[in-house]
């Protein structure tokens, strides 16, 4: 008897399934497309932020060269929650002028 109601709901079950499993896939890929584009942002603000360094590093406000050949450049950012002290460090420091 119990095998019999195990039959009769396996396809029913099986539907659940699939469309749960549907969901998922979705919600991987909508959390895929997030990483995606915050990996971007990421990538944008570095680059403006390398260039406000830069921009800063022309305006006299020149980067410190170590002793051990590292590049260290600070910059105060004005945003929206007032202003952020960013400091750099690299190997090789390049100055744009704009």
């Amino acid at each position: 008897m119990n095998l019999r109601l195990l039959i009769k709901h396996l396809p029913k079950q099986m539907s659940k399934l699939r469309h749960d499993k549907a969901e998922l896939e979705e919600r991987i890929q909508e959390l895929e497309a997030r990483l995606h584009r915050q990996t971007q942002d990421m990538q944008e603000w570095e680059r403006r932020a390398i260039s406000a360094a830069a921009t800063a590093a022309a305006q006299q406000q020149r980067p410190v060269v170590e002793s051990d050949g590292n590049v260290e450049a600070a910059l105060n950012v004005e945003g929206g929650n007032g202003i952020v002290r960013l400091k750099f460090r690299a190997k090789e420091a390049k100055v744009l002028n704009h």
